[in-house]
């Protein structure tokens, strides 16, 4: 993964410990949040809604935050 290389290249040496923090909690928050709202979306909507979320999230993502 290119995420930590470039997180660390990027920050500068006295922020690469908090940096690199941030970028673990990531994986923790969004399998969280995933686990509280997959299975609800699946049982009303069907599998292609949560296909959908995460489009509509990359794309938000993208759009919005993109530098």
């Amino acid at each position: 993964m290119v995420g930590p290389t470039a997180i660390a290249a990027v920050a500068s040496p006295a922020r690469q410990g908090l940096a690199l923090s941030l970028w673990s909690t990531f994986f923790g928050l969004t399998y969280a949040v995933l686990f509280a709202v997959a299975p609800p979306l699946v049982a009303v909507a069907g599998p292609s809604a949560l296909f959908l979320a995460h489009a509509t999230g990359c794309w938000s993502w993208r759009r919005f935050c993109s530098c």
